[in-house]
């Protein structure tokens, strides 16, 4: 958190209603990281998605929509 100092005000996320949308259970650490964080990119390389993120570019759910829908494509 030295290099990157929180923006502070984290959003508040229903994870368990997230979890069941998706069907999976998110780690801990991905859940910490997104409230203290929220969704955008680090360093112009790493996005971190974030669950009804107010940018559509990095909302979770948007996001894996996309790449199911591109990988569905690909095979």
């Amino acid at each position: 958190m030295h290099l990157c100092p929180p923006p502070g005000g984290g959003r508040t996320v229903k994870w368990a209603a997230v979890e069941e949308a998706l069907g999976i259970a998110l780690p801990a650490d991905y859940k910490r990281l997104v409230q203290t964080y929220g969704g955008g990119i680090f360093a112009g390389v790493l996005w971190l998605l974030e669950p009804d993120c107010p940018d559509a570019m990095y909302g979770l759910a948007v996001q894996a929509a996309e790449r199911e829908e591109s990988l569905a494509e690909l095979r």
